[in-house]
Formats: C-alpha cells, sequence, structure tokens
C-alpha cells in the first residue's frame, strides 16, 4: 500500500433544492424531517416569508412555533432557543434568515439532536450548507466555531425571495464565495486535514473551482438581475455558487488568511461587526493574494477588476475604516497570526511582519484602484 495516500472526507448537505418559488413545496419538506418544528428567524425574515409560507403551512395544519432570534450568535442565544425548543417539543429546526441565525439554528439542531432545514432569505455568506456555527459575542467580536457532526439535512433557496434582498448581501456573498478556490488552492498545497475532517476530494476542489469560474462568468449579469429584481438564468448559476458550491467548497477543503483576517477585523476595529461577513473575506483575499509569493500579478488584477466591477471593498476606507495607520494594521497581523488557525494553512510561514505588509500593500493597491475609478467615472460623466 502506497503510505503517501491519505483519507478523503466530503461533508454535503442532505437535499439542496433551488428555483424561483420552491417555497411553495414546503410542507413536504418538513414533513420528511418531523412533525413540530420550531421556526428561527429575524422580525425582517419573518416580514418576508410569512406570506409565502405561512398559508401553506396553516393549510396543512402543522403544529409549529416560532421564536425571534436576537440578532447576534452567542452561545447563550443558542442556549435559549434550545431550551424554548425543547420545553415546546420541537422534533425539527428550520433556521430562516442571514448567516448568523443559519448558524444559531445549526447550533439548536446538535444541541437538541434534531434535524435542520435552512433556507436563507438573503444571499450574503456560504452558511447555509455548511456544518459549522462560527460564535460572537455580544460586542459582536470573534469567538470561535464549532462544526457540528451532520451538515443541514435540506436547504431550500428560493431566488423569487433571495434577488429581492438589499443588493449589499448579494454583493457580501459574492465576496465570500469568491474567497472559496484561492484558499482551498493554498489549503491544498500546504496538505493540511480539512474541516471535514480529511484530504481533499476531486469533488470538493472541483466545486471550488466550478464556484470561481461561474462568479467570473455570470457575476456582472446576475447583479443586473439583483438591481432589476427580477430572477434571471445568471442569478440562478450564481445563487448556486455563493449558497451551495461556496459552501461545501470551504468546509471540504478548507480555508486560509481570507478567512483568518475577516475575523480578525471584527475583534481589533471596534464596531466590526458593522461589516457583513463577505465584505470583510473579499478584502482579506487581496491580502492574501499579496501574501502568496506564487500569486500572480495578472490573477491578482483579475480578482481586483471584478471585485471593482461587482462593488466588493477593495479598502479599509471602503469598510467604513477611516486613517488606518501601519501600527493598526501591524496589530491586526499579530492578532490574526497568533489567534487565528486558518492563517498558517498556507505552505509557507506566516509571520506578522509579512502579513502586515501584505495587508499594507493590499490596501494601497486598492485606494489607488479606487482613486482610478473615481477619475474615470468623472471623465465619463
Amino acid at each position: 500500500m502506497d503510505n503517501s495516500i491519505k483519507k478523503r472526507v466530503i461533508i454535503l448537505p442532505g437535499k439542496y433544492i433551488q428555483g424561483p418559488g420552491v417555497l411553495a413545496g414546503i410542507y413536504d419538506y418538513i414533513s420528511i424531517l418531523g412533525k413540530k418544528p420550531v421556526f428561527i428567524w429575524t422580525k425582517s425574515a419573518r416580514a418576508v416569508l410569512s406570506p409565502v409560507i405561512l398559508p401553506v403551512l396553516k393549510k396543512n395544519n402543522l403544529d409549529f412555533f416560532e421564536v425571534l432570534f436576537s440578532g447576534e450568535c452567542t452561545r447563550q442565544e443558542a442556549a435559549r432557543i434550545s431550551g424554548e425548543a425543547a420545553i415546546n417539543g420541537a422534533d425539527t429546526v428550520i433556521g430562516a434568515g442571514g448567516g448568523k441565525v443559519i448558524d444559531i439554528a445549526k447550533a439548536v439542531a446538535a444541541y437538541n439532536n434534531a434535524p435542520c432545514m435552512i433556507i436563507p432569505t438573503v444571499p450574503s455568506s456560504d452558511a447555509s450548507a455548511s456544518s459549522y456555527t462560527v460564535w460572537y459575542n455580544e460586542e459582536g467580536e470573534f469567538d470561535g466555531s464549532n462544526g457540528w457532526k451532520f451538515n443541514p439535512d435540506i436547504v431550500i433557496a428560493d431566488t423569487e425571495i433571495l434577488v429581492k434582498a438589499p443588493k449589499r448581501f448579494f454583493i457580501a456573498g459574492i465576496g465570500d464565495a469568491l474567497a472559496t478556490w484561492y484558499e482551498a488552492a493554498a489549503v491544498h498545497s500546504s496538505g493540511k486535514e480539512t474541516p471535514a475532517g480529511g484530504t481533499h476530494t476531486l469533488t470538493a476542489v472541483n466545486s471550488a473551482k466550478l464556484c470561481l469560474d461561474i462568479l467570473f462568468e455570470y457575476g456582472k449579469a446576475a447583479k443586473e438581475s439583483v438591481e432589476k429584481k427580477a430572477v434571471s438564468a445568471a442569478f440562478e448559476n450564481v445563487i448556486e455558487a455563493v449558497i451551495f458550491l461556496s459552501g461545501i467548497g470551504w468546509e471540504n477543503c478548507g480555508v486560509a488568511t481570507a478567512h483568518a483576517i475577516a475575523m480578525s477585523i471584527y475583534s481589533v476595529f471596534k464596531g466590526g461587526h458593522k461589516f457583513l461577513h463577505g465584505e470583510c473575506v473579499a478584502f482579506g483575499l487581496l491580502c492574501q493574494l499579496c501574501l502568496e509569493k506564487e500569486s500572480k500579478m495578472d490573477e491578482l488584477k483579475r480578482v481586483i477588476g471584478f471585485m471593482a466591477e461587482m462593488e466588493l471593498p477593495l479598502s479599509f476606507n471602503d469598510l467604513g475604516i477611516k486613517d488606518v495607520s501601519f501600527k493598526k494594521i501591524k496589530e491586526l497581523a499579530r492578532e490574526t497570526v497568533l489567534n487565528q488557525e486558518s492563517v498558517h494553512n498556507h505552505n509557507f510561514k506566516v509571520t506578522a511582519k509579512k502579513l502586515a505588509d501584505a495587508i499594507f500593500y493590499a490596501n494601497e493597491i486598492g485606494l489607488k484602484r479606487k482613486n482610478q475609478q473615481e477619475i474615470l467615472n468623472k471623465a465619463q460623466g
């Protein structure tokens, strides 16, 4: 036997359903999982979904109850909702909304040993398909993560709902998904174990690459669909990339500096919880590409051009963080190197100095690109 061959592991959601109006069939999907679900959602998610799904549930006399999510994905919030679910006899957990309520629902399902259904109402991240919960404290600072035994049993992505979400959330989802392939390639080159618990499968690697290819090919047209609030084939393709392919890609391939910097931004810059996850990941990707010695300038230019076209943040300024000193950049680099394991998933040693230089360089490139674009817009105007 070849001793160099390692165990391959891939983990996936049990069923993925996507398309315009697919929530009309929600009762059939719930009935696969249980008889008394708890809906965990925010007020805004409830407002969007209730006209669509509540009539269906009442028509079928489904016994269900609801819990409003507080807005922050803390361990305390997960314990609170888990207790309510147990007291009310829930046998199924349904999380509906954005990334944080989705992560809470996965935790509650794990705590209660119950099946889990996820209904994203904004395409802002790849949380829906993964088994992980990312924790924050009450101040919105990163507070660790948990990988549960299983992925959600069912994920329902209704594109009629998703296309009407605010454009900023769609753009953030693009940012989160954009990093998937580049981080997967970094982990693959280092030979590190993936979050799934083994080495890469060919399926996962190709899913991560397909995710990137879809974004580059259909991103612009999908963004136009969001601006028109009209579902298109391009929008469907990008939603599959953002919610499904990126989800299975990162979990089965791993993450690197892009996500490490994103998590540290929340801790180093107070008020970081105001930034969307995908926005921070996008800027973190620029930093990662500047850090990697093997990065080709053509690829960096390609990514920057796409990010500019998608209106993704290219600098601290774009994230709303003004007048960032090199001292603060060094603090961000130290925080990342010391407290984010994923920054060490490269095939070279990442030091605080190297990372600080990369962050500084990425920010400078982003500022220059933004200035150039503003000059161009004025000339064309």
